[in-house]
C-alpha cells in the first residue's frame, strides 16, 4: 500500500478502551450483552489464529462472560508507527462505528494494552470470498447474480453515506455463518462526502483491481469502488482477473490501455455489465439504479436479496472452457500476475508472514520463465506418477514411501511416527498410525482398476482442536506436510482433522473418495483417481450426520443428503466428527 498521508502516532484519546456500538448497531447484533462496558483483552479467551495482515494477525476469541465468538483484530502499535498508518487504523475505527448494514462485519468495541490494538469483529466463520471461489473454480450464473447483488447493495450504502471503500476485492468479502456477505477491512476507506466529484490523492489499494484514473491522474473518488466491482464480477464469472501482467507495471499498463477481452463463453449479460463498469471515464460509470435495471440482475428481488437463502456454491469442473481450476487461482490477488500459482505456491512450501498481506501493493521478483520450469516439472510428475499406476510395481506418494520405511522396522522412535504418538498422547487426540494404513485391495481388482493412494487415516475431534496452541498446531502441520491432499487446503495455514477414503453411494452409483475435514471447518471430497474436487458440503446451521449402520453413514446440510461407506465399519468416528463441527463454528 502506498500513500502521502503523514500522519504517524496513534491517537490515545481517539482510540480509547471503549465500546464503540450505537444503539442501532447493537440491534442487529445478538450477541452482545450489554453497553458502556468497558473491555479488555482478559475479557476474551483467545482460541486460534485465523489470519494475518500486515499489522498483525486475526483471532478467534470467544468472551467469557457471553462464551458469544468474536474475531479480534490486533495490531501491533510499533509496526503501525513505524509504517506511518495510524490514520488508517483510526479511519477504519471511526467508519466501522458509525456503519450500520447487514452486508457489513459489525464492530463489537476496540481496547488497547501496550502493545496492541484490538478490533473486536463480528466472526464469519466461512472465510472469505476467494476462499470460495478457489473451491468452485467460478461461479454459475444464479450464485454470481446473487453475490454480485449483494455487494452492489452493501456499495449502494457506503457510497450513500460518503464513504469509498477503496480496496474492494474477494479477501475483503467475508462470509458469515448463513454464507451471506460481510465486507471487511476499512483501513483504506475514506469519507468522501456527497459531492459525485470528490477526489482522494492517496494511491492505496491492490493492483489488479485499481482504477485507471489513479494511475493517471493520481486522484480517483467513489467511483474507483464500480471500476473493483467490475473486475469482481469479471472474476466471479470466469474465475480469473479481468487485467493480467506478469508484474504490477504491466497490469497497470493494460489498466490504463484498457486491454480486455473475454472468454468465449462468457455471460453475454454479465460481458454488458462489465464493459460498462470498467470504463476509462468514471462518470460515464454506471448508477447504482442503472445496475440495478440491468438485464444481468434480471429477477432479483431487491428488497429481500439481504435475507433469502443464498444459493448452494457447486464445484465447476476444470474443464469448463471458460473457468479457471482453482489450483489455477494465485494465492493472494495483491502478488503480482506472475506470481506462481496456488499448486506451485503450496507446493513450495512458501511459509512467509506476508502471504495474508491482501492489502499492500507489492511485487515478486520471480519470472515467467522460472514459474514455466515449476511448472513443467509438476506436469511432468503428474505424467509419471499416471505412468507408473499401470505397473504391477506401483510408486506410492511420498507420504506412502515413508511408512513402507519406517512401518518396515517399527521404530517407536522415529520422528514421523513420534509425532502422531505424542500428539494423540497429551491432546486425547484420535489419529490412525501410519502403519494402520487402510488398505481394501482383497476387495478390490487391482488389476483392472487404477490403483488409490494410500495415505494414513486421521481422525482430531474438535474439542481438540479448539484447545490447541500454537505449538501443538504447527506440530500437526509438519506431520501433515506431505499429504498428498494439501494442494485442496486453504493458504491460510489450515489443518486436515478428518481424512479417510470411502465409498460415495448416489443412487445405484458407488464411487470411491477420500473425504476430507479440515479446521476451518469445510468438508470436501477427492476423486482419489483423477486428484480433482468433486464436490464440498456447506457448514453452517443445517449441517447433521447420521450413523446408519457399522458402515453406512449420511452427511445432511441444506435439505441434501449425501450417503457415504466405510468398509472398514468405523462410520460412527466420521459421523460424530461432522456433529462436532458446530464447535468450530462459533457464532
Amino acid at each position: 500500500m502506498i500513500d502521502n498521508n503523514k500522519d504517524s502516532v496513534i491517537n490515545e484519546e481517539e482510540f480509547k478502551v471503549t465500546t464503540t456500538l450505537t444503539t442501532n448497531n447493537y440491534q442487529a447484533l445478538p450477541n452482545i450483552t450489554r453497553l458502556n462496558l468497558k473491555k479488555n483483552k482478559f475479557d476474551f479467551d483467545f482460541i486460534k489464529t485465523i489470519g494475518k495482515g500486515s499489522f498483525g494477525k486475526v483471532k478467534l476469541v470467544i468472551e467469557k462472560e457471553t462464551g458469544k465468538g468474536y474475531a479480534a483484530k490486533i495490531l501491533n502499535k510499533k509496526l503501525i508507527i513505524k509504517l506511518k498508518k495510524a490514520k488508517y487504523v483510526n479511519s477504519e475505527k471511526t467508519i466501522l462505528n458509525e456503519l450500520d448494514h447487514p452486508n457489513i462485519v459489525k464492530l463489537y468495541c476496540t481496547f488497547q494494552d501496550e502493545d496492541n490494538l484490538y478490533f473486536i469483529l463480528e466472526y464469519c466463520p466461512n472465510g472469505d470470498l476467494l476462499s470460495q471461489i478457489k473451491i468452485a473454480g467460478c461461479f454459475q450464473s444464479n450464485v454470481a447474480q446473487f453475490y454480485a447483488a449483494e455487494i452492489l447493495l452493501t456499495l449502494e450504502y457506503l457510497h450513500s453515506k460518503g464513504v469509498a471503500h477503496r480496496d474492494l476485492k474477494p479477501e475483503n468479502i467475508l462470509m458469515a455463518k448463513n454464507m451471506h456477505t460481510r465486507l471487511s477491512d476499512f483501513g483504506s476507506s475514506k469519507n468522501l462526502g456527497t459531492d459525485p466529484k470528490s477526489k482522494s490523492g492517496s494511491f492505496i489499494g491492490t493492483a489488479e483491481y485499481v482504477c485507471p484514473e489513479l494511475l493517471t491522474e493520481k486522484s480517483a473518488g467513489k467511483q474507483a469502488d464500480l471500476w473493483s466491482f467490475g473486475c469482481l464480477l469479471y472474476q466471479l464469472i470466469s474465475g480469473n482477473l479481468p487485467f493480467k501482467g506478469f508484474n504490477e507495471y504491466q497490469t497497470f499498463q493494460l489498466i490504463i490501455k484498457r486491454e480486455l477481452t473475454f472468454p468465449e463463453k462468457f455471460d453475454t449479460q454479465a460481458q454488458d455489465l462489465v464493459q460498462k463498469l470498467l470504463n476509462l471515464d468514471p462518470f460515464a460509470r454506471p448508477t447504482f439504479e442503472e445496475m440495478k435495471k440491468h438485464p444481468f440482475f434480471n429477477g432479483i428481488n431487491w428488497d429481500t436479496v439481504q435475507t433469502q437463502e443464498p444459493p448452494i456454491i457447486i464445484p465447476i469442473e476444470p474443464s469448463t472452457p471458460y473457468c479457471s481450476s482453482p489450483s489455477s487461482l494465485r494465492k493472494k490477488r495483491s502478488m503480482s500476475l506472475g506470481s506462481p500459482s496456488l499448486n506451485n505456491l503450496i507446493s513450495s512450501g512458501n511459509n512467509s508472514p506476508n502471504n495474508n498481506n491482501s492489502s499492500t501493493i507489492t511485487s515478486t521478483n520471480q519470472s515467467p520463465q522460472v514459474l514455466s520450469q515449476q511448472q513443467q516439472q509438476q506436469q511432468q510428475q503428474q505424467q509419471q506418477q499416471q505412468s507408473d499406476s499401470t505397473k504391477t510395481k506401483i510408486v506410492q506418494p511420498t507420504i506412502s514411501n515413508l511408512h513402507r520405511e519406517r512401518s518396515s522396522t517399527q521404530d517407536p522412535s522415529s520422528p514421523f511416527l513420534k509425532t502422531i504418538s505424542n500428539i494423540s498422547s497429551s491432546s486425547s487426540m484420535s489419529s490412525t498410525n501410519l502403519s494402520n494404513i487402510n488398505n481394501n485391495n482383497n476387495n478390490e481388482n487391482i488389476s483392472n482398476s487404477p490403483r488409490i493412494p494410500q495415505t494414513p487415516r486421521i481422525l482430531i475431534k474438535s474439542t481438540i482442536v479448539l484447545t490447541m496452541d500454537k505449538e501443538k498446531k504447527k506440530q500437526v502441520k509438519d506431520q501433515q506436510k506431505d499429504l498428498i491432499w494439501n494442494q485442496f487446503l486453504l493458504p491460510n495455514d489450515e489443518i486436515i482433522i478428518g481424512s479417510v477414503a470411502l465409498e460415495k453411494k448416489t443412487g445405484l452409483i458407488s464411487k470411491k473418495r477420500q473425504l476430507i475435514v479440515t479446521d476451518t471447518p469445510r468438508i470436501f471430497y477427492i476423486d482419489p483417481y483423477k486428484m480433482i474436487l468433486t464436490g464440498e458440503i456447506p457448514v453452517d446451521s443445517t449441517l447433521s450426520s447420521q450413523c446408519k449402520s457399522n458402515r453406512h453413514f449420511t452427511i445432511q446440510s441444506k435439505g441434501r443428503t449425501r450417503h457415504f461407506y466405510d468398509l472398514e465399519g468405523k462410520s460412527s468416528l466420521w459421523s460424530d466428527l461432522i456433529n462436532e463441527l458446530n464447535l468450530l463454528t462459533i457464532k
